[in-house]
């Protein structure tokens, strides 16, 4: 997966136009075995690289193992957006995590 340089987040590139599918793999952080039980938020936060530019829409949040999936749409463009998960496991963990949209049109 690439990272974005200047954080080391998991990144994704989109245009303003397309709605993707964005995957969040908490396997890593998670103890053998345990899967996700819940999400209790999924937030988009707009660094504000581009004066007044509009935000992203988050989908509900789709479980699946130990990956949170949800359908990113819209946004602006040269604009980035942090996009945070809060989960909790089955086995009562609670785990934040987080990954780098850009916005880009080709």
């Amino acid at each position: 997966m690439t990272k974005d340089y200047s954080t080391g987040l998991p990144l994704l590139i989109k245009q303003p136009g397309e709605s993707r599918l964005l995957d969040m793999d908490f396997g890593a952080d998670m103890r053998k075995g345990d899967t996700v039980q819940s999400v209790t938020s999924s937030v988009a936060a707009n660094l504000g690289n581009v004066q007044d530019s509009t935000d992203v829409q988050l989908s509900e949040a789709v479980i699946s193992g130990s990956m949170v999936q949800v359908r990113v749409s819209a946004g602006q463009h040269l604009e980035n957006y942090k996009i945070t998960h809060v989960i909790v496991t089955a086995g009562g963990d609670t785990l934040e995590g987080d990954g780098m949209l850009c916005v880009r049109d080709r």
